[in-house]
């Protein structure tokens, strides 16, 4: 009989319409089964449970554009057990090709129209050695599920194994009756009222995001790996009693620590993040297989630098309040909080969160040994996603990354960092976030070498005297005006240098230039600098309200500029000096070379203004050199060199280029004005 797909389902169904033979939402499971095994009691074993459990037998065929739950009758299902025997091949291989042989099996495509929605395969390995390995699409299967059908795989093998029929309680209720009871309880109004919740409890807070170490993609493919790792008897013996005395669960203090962690990660302080819910409400839905899990945001308020103690509070009410929406269909949720999909991310949270809790499964199968082994998991929903299980008083955690973004070392560290955290926070709850550690052992034991990057670069002149020590006749200066040797050009910065000196310049005085880029823009730089002061570069090319604000900010004692910029900057003619080729000859009194200290002003230079207004930051003599230094030691340049200066100099980067070059007996080429703007003629000079 045929019947419409759960919420859920249609979410899964569309996916795989969008992604299609993706093994993202396959739910794989393997187990290692030692003893005698009888595989044809095996396979009527998982047979019962396909005509047991109607979401196995399902399949989910297209009519008129719409899919539907086609539920096949279970007599008509005959379920086949795929089965590979190994024992022909060298021991020492078996293990190798058992892997590969499951890998396949969980990442193999299935076909929803035409099902079956579920296979099996048992691989032998040795004569009382086997690998069972059963494979279920998410659309009709969750965790919850890979429990149930463990358990009554248990108990049916037995019962096959004796000769007998199995006997298991009968299902008052499938996963079609689910789907059905889902959207009556999901009236109109009913779920107008849930989605008023989520969007106000949502409002203002920002997904979660770890810092990647790529840049995130356009469109995610979905592939993805796991970390794996376990924690002591002792910190989970210590989370739980954390937890209980303040009235919270092992999983309000875990994610109370994880939010902790992915505040100092990303510099976020109200953060959503994701988990899932069994979301299994009434009993009767307990004992059937199906696709049940709904996923919940969890919104963390971290502001104000709470202390650990006071942060599981705010998780432990933020849980609750959600857990009283907690059946709203995440795919209603996404339709009213996120309306606008981005494909580089999932939408409301990009990070998930579980603690697993479903009952345990059996470790015996009539007279076999069982353990589950791990299957390489090659997908990922989310971009990082943290499963945690408590089993025999530790802690087991498998990391899930979407490896496009993370490196494996980026996952290794952030569930270091959590442990880290965690640890301080049993022993000192009243511990403000800010001063819970977050460094292993060996990352505070290197943190001293990251942070030693001093170089004891040799004592140098400061960059506007290095180029008195040039060979006085290689070219210095070259632009479509003329060429400046090294000796002209410092003749002609002296000169200057010594006219500014004269109209009052010295140490601490703040100079402004206002040229066209020329051989005179170069010159006025150095001379500024020479005569002791420091530079405020002015573009002409700016509007003239900012140049007026700039002026009047920086308070310059004197403004080097032409007669047609000065009337746009509105500075009288004893603030200014004009340049004309009279200032580059020989001055009375000659220059005194100033004394100017490391920390001395050298030049100031304003912001782009992009965050409010536009702010002048000075650099210091001694930090422009050390700059210099390491470009030279990193980059050496040679007299041979030549250098384009083409950077506005109202942009910090065009310093190297006024200055590194002269230092070094390169030659600096002067583009012309304008030249930055057009990119053809940049390529032609």
């Amino acid at each position: 009989y045929t019947l419409s797909l759960s919420l859920g389902q249609r979410r899964l169904w569309f996916i795989e319409q969008l992604e299609p033979g993706r093994s993202t939402y396959h739910v794989p499971a393997a187990i290692r089964l030692r003893g005698a095994c009888v595989p044809a009691a095996l396979e009527q074993s998982l047979a019962d449970l396909v005509r047991r459990h109607e979401a196995l037998r399902t399949r989910f065929p297209v009519r008129d554009g719409e899919p539907f739950q086609d539920i096949l009758a279970a007599d008509s299902v005959r379920f086949v057990l795929q089965r590979d025997d190994l024992r022909q091949h060298p021991p020492a291989e078996r293990e190798e090709r058992a892997r590969i042989l499951a890998d396949e099996t969980a990442v193999a495509p299935f076909d929803l129209a035409s099902g079956p929605v579920i296979r099996a395969r048992l691989i032998q390995i040795g004569d009382a050695d086997h690998l069972l390995v059963v494979v279920i699409h998410h659309i009709v299967a969750d965790g919850w599920t890979i429990n149930l059908i463990t358990r009554e795989l248990t108990a049916c093998y037995a019962a096959r194994v004796a000769g007998e029929e199995p006997r298991l309680p009968v299902l008052g209720a499938h996963y079609a009756d689910f789907a059905q009871w889902q959207r009556r309880q999901h009236s109109e109004a009913q779920l107008r009222t849930s989605l008023d919740f989520w969007r106000a409890h949502l409002a203002g807070g920002v997904a979660a995001e770890i810092p990647s170490d790529r840049p995130r993609p356009r469109v995610l493919d979905g592939v993805g790996r796991e970390y794996r790792c376990r924690w002591s008897r002792s910190l989970t013996t210590g989370l739980n009693q954390l937890a209980q005395r303040d009235g919270a669960t092992l999983f309000m203090a875990l994610v109370a620590g994880y939010a902790a962690v992915l505040a100092r990660h990303s510099r976020q302080d109200d953060l959503v993040l994701g988990t899932s819910v069994a979301n299994r409400p009434r009993p009767e839905f307990e004992a059937m297989a199906g696709f049940f899990v709904n996923l919940l945001p969890l919104r963390v308020d971290l502001q104000g630098d709470p202390t650990f103690r006071d942060l599981m509070e705010r998780v432990k009410q933020s849980c609750l309040a959600g857990y009283a929406h907690q059946d709203t269909p995440f795919e209603s949720l996404i339709d009213a909080v996120a309306p606008v999909r981005d494909l580089s991310r999932t939408s409301i949270f990009q990070t998930l969160f579980v603690l697993l809790n479903t009952p345990p499964a059996s470790a015996r199968l009539a007279g076999l040994e069982i353990a589950p082994v791990p299957l390489a998991n090659r997908t990922a929903k989310f971009d990082v996603t943290l499963i945690a299980e408590e089993t025999d008083g530790e802690l087991l955690w498998v990391a899930e990354y979407r490896t496009e973004l993370y490196e494996e070392d980026t996952l290794r560290r952030l569930l270091g960092h959590l442990r880290t955290l965690l640890e301080a926070a049993v022993t000192r709850p009243e511990t403000r976030l800010s001063d819970l550690p977050l460094l292993a052992v060996e990352e505070r034991a290197a943190q001293g070498q990251w942070n030693r990057s001093e170089v004891a670069f040799p004592p140098a002149p400061w960059i506007h005297e290095q180029p008195r020590s040039a060979p006085p006749a290689s070219p210095a200066l070259v632009s479509n005006a003329g060429t400046l040797t090294y000796a002209e050009f410092n003749r002609r910065a002296d000169a200057l240098a010594a006219r500014l000196q004269a109209r009052g310049v010295g140490p601490e005085s703040r100079v402004a230039v206002c040229l066209e880029r020329s051989l005179e823009l170069v010159l006025a730089l150095h001379a500024v600098l020479r005569a002791g002061g420091a530079y405020v570069p002015l573009d002409p090319d700016y509007p003239a309200e900012r140049l007026t604000y700039m002026l009047a900010d920086s308070a310059p004692v004197l403004v080097v500029t032409t007669d047609a910029l000065a009337a746009r900057l509105g500075v009288p003619p004893e603030r200014r000096l004009r340049m004309e080729p009279s200032l580059f000859s020989p001055a009375s009194p000659a220059l005194r070379v100033p004394s100017l200290p490391g920390l001395g002003a050298a030049y100031m230079i304003y912001t782009s203004g992009s965050t409010g207004r536009p702010k002048g930051a000075i650099n210091t003599h001694a930090a422009i050199l050390n700059r210099l230094q390491w470009m030279q030691a990193a980059l050496p340049l040679t007299a041979a060199d030549r250098v384009l200066q083409k950077t506005p100099y109202s942009f910090d980067v065009s310093v190297w280029e006024f200055f590194w070059p002269l230092m070094t007996g390169a030659s600096l080429v002067v583009a012309d004005p304008g030249v930055h703007k057009d990119p053809a003629q940049l390529i032609e000079v």
